[in-house]
Formats: C-alpha cells, structure tokens, sequence
C-alpha cells in the first residue's frame, strides 16, 4: 500500500483549510443535496464531501457510507488532491497503490474510485468531492466534467458560507460596538451634544439631559450651544481667538468651533456649564469637527465634568502648603537646633570631641585650651594615645586599657566610663573623668566628653531622700539633669517614653532658664539664633547680678504609678492660658516656633500646671508599666 505524501505546501494548505471553520460541523443540506446529485451523475451507491485534515479525512457531507471519517494514511482523497484534474480509479483490487488498503479489503470494499479536488480561490486542495462503487468502472468525459463542476459549486458553497459566518461576525461586532456607543452616548458622566454647521443642536444625549437639566425636546432644533456657557468666558475667548487668528471671531457659536473649524482637529479645554436651575460647574469640552468626503458637516462637543477633580487638585494643593509649611517649620527648629547644638559644644565647660576607634582624633572643642592647653588644630587627626600620661617605664598601661575599652564598647554598644591621666601642653598631669558613646553613622565614630574630677553633686540629687536641687542658670546642665530623673525612673517607663521624658524636662529647664530667670523674649532669641550670637546674649544676660544670681529649684519624686516633676524659676512668668489656647496654624512661620518648648512638653507629658505667675511647672507622667519602684 501506498502512504500519501504531504502536499508541497502543507502548511499553508491546512491554515486554508482551517480558515472556513468547517470540520467537525453539522450537516447542511446544500452540501447534502451536491452529493446526492454527484452519485445520481456518476451512477455511484456512495458520494462524499471529503476534506483532508493533518491526520485524517473528514466527510462533511456523505451518501452511501457510514462512517463520518478515516485515517489519512488509508485516504484515496488525500492522492487525489496532488492532481488538478478528476484523480480516477477504475479497479483498486488491481492497482498496486491500493490492492492492500483496508477500505479494498475491508468495508466499504472500494473498487471504483474518482474524485474531483476542492480548489480554494489561492489554489490550495482542501479535500474532494468523490464517489465511490463496490465494483470497477469508470467516468465518461462527460460525468469528469460535471463531476467537476460539482466540486466547484461545492467550493463556492464552502466560500459563500464563510462569508455569511463573516457578516454574523461584523453584524455582531457591530451591534456590539453599537451598544457601547449608546452606553457611552448616555453615560452620567459625560455629555454629547452634535450640531450643524450654524450650531443648531441635533443631537443631545440622555448624560447631557442629566448633567444640564434640559429635557432632549427642549433642546433639539431649537437651540445652540451657547445657553449652557457662561457668557463672560464666551467674550473671553472670541477675544483670545481674534488675537491669535488675526480677524474678527464673534462673541457666539464661532468662539466654539473656530479652532478646530480651523485645524480640523479636536479643540479641548475648559469651560464653564450652567445649569437650567442656574447653578454652575466646570467641565473640560472637547470639540470635534465631524467630516464626510472631506469636508466639516457639523460638529460634535463631548464634555466631562471635573468638579471632582477640581476638589481633589485642591485638596492637593492645600495639603502640598501644609506639607511645605510643617517642612519649613521643621527646617527652622532643625536649624535652631543646629546652631544651639554648635554653641553648646563650644561653651561646653566639658571637652567634647569624637574619635575613630583606634583613637585618632576627629573633631574637639575649644575647652581643650583651657584644660590641657591646646588648641583644637594642635590636636586633630592626631591619637588621644598620644596625650594620656604614663608611668616612667615604656608600656602605656593607660593607652592599653583605653583600646581594651574601646574594643568591648564595639561589641557590647555601652558606654565607657573611666579616668584617665592627661598631660597638658606645659607637661603636667591632670585627671579628667572620660565618658565615651559608640555610634554607628554609616561607619564606626566615638563621641567622648572629658571633665576635671569633682563632688557629683547631680548624683547626690537623684539619691537623696528630698529629691530637691536648686541650681544657677547654667544651660550646660540641662541634658544632666533631664537624663538623671529619667534614668532613676526608667524602670517603669516604656522604652519609647524615656526619650520623651528627657525631652519634656529639657525643653521646661530650657524656658525656665531662657525666658524666665534671663528674661530672653522670643524675639530677641530669634534674632541671636539668626545672627549667631545667642550665647553671647546668654554671656550679656549673666553680667547683671539682678540676673546672675536668680535661681532654678528642681524636684522630683515618683511611685508605682506616676512621675512628678516641678520646676520654678525667679522670672517674671506669662500668660499660660494665652500660649496653651493659640492656634499655631493661623501663625506665620517665625511665630510658629515660639511657645515649641511648651508644646512639646505637652506632647509628652499627660498633665502639665503652670502655677503661681506661670513661673513654677509641675509635669506629671503616668506609668503604663505597674511596678513598685522600691522592690528593685
């Protein structure tokens, strides 16, 4: 037997094929009525409708047989669409190619066979139109040729179906498409509205019925555009038109449609709409020239109302002016506490100063010319090794154990206390007591402060029965104090209140020393801090005994519930309830930042009085933690 071979241009035979969606369809009577007459022509018991698949051959029409298919490999069809003429077999039994097929031996027990090919209208084979008889014979050229004139109407039937399955499909699609314009057309949230030439309305849509409030019969062929627009805007742009155009552009339709008159493009911006109950609203109209044989028939407006959008744009502006003020405000008190920060440490009565881990110097204040005798240029990238003194012999057990402490500060992030022995610029010995930090800023820094040995009297405050301190106005002390108090009730404070404590009782010390005992207005602080003088004014404040010698009295006590801390100054106090009930947001920038102390404290604290004269504070902080702070 014979297997048939592919046709040359198998692929795109098949794609062909597959184009008229054919295979495995249901019956059709055209089809059904062209094999009937192909067996009545070809006086054959069996006719077909054969088409020749990738791997079989499909009958889409059939009489005479059964079966619906057969395997391509057994196919006298899939031979028959190699030729271009009737492919006829007048005896299989007795033709090699065929003697042993199972369709000759086996039923439909094929003996006589001519088929005729489906021919596409590119010249592809699709399958045949056969017939078949159990016994051998053969065609006269007369039955070939209306054989084949068979198989060309069932050709054009199989084109002309297609074609009809097409048109279903763009009917569809464009019923489909037409639905959707509708729904677009009568959306809520836009508006049609189509002229002619003159601007007389044709069509307004059921969106713009609803946006505007005018029923369709109202409007349609009895009006222009020009009753939905603000006439003020409408003289507005004839003007800007006229410009730009150079020529006249009456105040009416034309300042509508003369842009895109013009170009024979959309023209799209914003107007105003106006209500039949006379209220009004933005939308952003696009105009359209609509354009047949290239030439404007009328012209199509689509509008959207953006009112929403215009209150969410400035809702956006008005939160990118309270986003940029809360940023200068916090670039203000950023910068004051920059320039208070550089003028603490240099009027520091501590050496302060930050160092590498091997202890190369990086940075130093100028208290170092009055404790050791040098400047800070002299000491700079030079090791603090360097000027620790040492016993007579070579080892610098000093140096020794302070690179030990270093090492364990690394590991362990605590901080280092120790004494050290100090030799100044005139070679003498000098014990200072040295506190170290390790911070991580991107890479490993020490930052230390070094002071002369003295009575801790900050210390004797905190363990005291009294808990009472009365001090001088020294800034210098604030930071002591504020850690002290919360360092001895830090077991019953949350770790994210500690931070907050501190900086509550800072910012009080701050204003009790500042503008109380000092006297130092808001103003007078602002313009120091601006001109870089602020500790200059502090100094000039000191120098009046009357001042010098006021005093700050600070206590404190706590239980398992709460933390009370006063404060009282000498000044002349203020007015509480005027500062505590200002709104800061009405303020401008510079008057923000007074009263910052205050409203920090407040942040912090859960209840704040202010007594007497506004001069005595008392702040008091609830504990979340229930702890008996005597059992530890």
């Amino acid at each position: 037997m014979q297997v048939p071979n592919p046709t040359p241009d198998e692929s795109r035979r098949l794609a062909a094929l597959y184009s008229y969606d054919i295979l495995d369809t249901q019956a059709e009577q055209a089809f059904d009525d062209l094999v009937q007459l192909a067996s009545y022509i070809c006086n054959t018991p069996i006719s077909m409708v054969s088409l020749i698949d990738s791997g079989r051959q499909w009958f889409k029409a059939k009489i005479g047989i059964d079966a619906q298919e057969t395997s391509r490999e057994f196919s006298f069809c899939a031979h028959a669409i190699h030729e271009r003429g009737v492919f006829e077999i007048e005896d299989a039994s007795q033709d090699e190619r065929f003697q042993d097929n199972p369709l000759v031996l086996e039923d439909p027990n094929i003996r006589f066979y001519a088929g005729a090919p489906l021919i596409t209208p590119d010249g592809y084979a699709l399958g045949t139109l056969c017939v078949i008889d159990k016994k051998p014979g053969s065609l006269s050229d007369e039955q070939k040729d209306l054989l084949n004139r068979l198989a060309t109407q069932v050709m054009n039937q199989m084109e002309l179906r297609r074609k009809i399955k097409e048109e279903k499909t763009i009917r569809s699609a464009l019923k489909q498409s037409l639905s959707l314009q509708k729904a677009i057309f009568d959306s809520a949230n836009f508006s049609f509205i189509s002229t002619d030439l003159s601007g007389t309305i044709h069509t307004f849509s059921a969106g713009a019925a609803r946006m505007l409030g005018y029923p369709e019969e109202e409007i349609v062929g009895k009006t222009d555009p020009g009753i939905f627009h603000d006439p003020h805007e409408v003289v507005q742009r004839s003007i800007e038109l006229s410009k730009e155009m150079d020529r006249m552009i009456n105040p009416g339709f034309e300042a509508f449609i003369a842009q895109c008159r013009e170009t024979k493009k959309p023209d799209e911006r914003e107007w105003t709409y106006i209500r039949r109950d006379g209220s009004r609203f933005p939308v952003m109209l696009s105009i359209t020239p609509v354009i047949q044989e290239d030439r404007i028939v009328g012209y199509l407006g689509v509008a959207r109302d953006i009112s929403e959008t215009r209150m969410l744009q400035r809702e956006r502006e008005q939160m990118s002016e309270e986003i940029l003020r809360a940023n200068k405000l916090l670039e203000a008190e950023l910068e004051e506490a920059s320039i208070r920060h550089k003028h603490l440490v240099e009027a520091s009565p501590e050496m302060i100063f930050s160092m590498e881990l091997d202890g190369t110097i990086r940075s130093m204040n100028h208290r170092i010319k009055g404790l050791l005798g040098y400047e800070p240029d002299d000491i700079v990238g030079r090791n603090l090794l360097n000027f620790l003194g040492k016993d007579s012999g070579a080892f610098n057990f000093e140096g020794e154990l302070l690179l030990d402490q270093l090492k364990s500060m690394t590991e362990a992030r605590r901080r280092i206390e120790m004494t050290l022995p100090f030799i100044t610029r005139g070679g003498n010995i000098i014990e200072l007591n040295v506190f170290l930090d390790y911070v991580h800023l991107g890479w490993p820094i020490v930052f230390g402060r070094a002071a002369p040995m003295q009575h801790d009297v900050l210390s004797q405050f905190v363990l005291s029965a009294s808990r009472e301190l009365e001090i001088g106005n020294d800034i210098q002390l604030i930071d002591t104090i504020s850690k002290s108090i919360t360092e001895t009730a830090s077991r019953c404070l949350d770790e994210a209140d500690r931070m907050g404590v501190t900086l509550g009782i800072r910012e009080t010390l701050m204003n009790s020393i500042e503008h109380g005992n000092l006297g130092i207005t808001f103003e007078e602080k602002a313009r120091a801090l601006e001109e870089d003088r602020y500790f200059d004014l502090v100094r000039h404040r000191l120098q009046d005994p009357a001042i010098r010698n006021k005093k700050i009295r600070v206590g404190f006590d706590y239980d398992q519930n709460r933390l009370i801390v006063r404060i009282a100054d000498e000044g002349a106090g203020f007015d509480t309830e005027q500062m505590l009930s200002r709104n800061i947001h009405a303020e401008g920038e510079r008057s923000r930042m007074h009263g910052r102390g205050i409203r920090i404290t407040r942040e912090m604290f859960d209840e704040i009085q202010y007594l007497g004269k506004g001069n005595q504070v008392e702040l008091t902080k609830l504990f979340r933690i229930s702890r008996d702070p005597k059992a530890e």
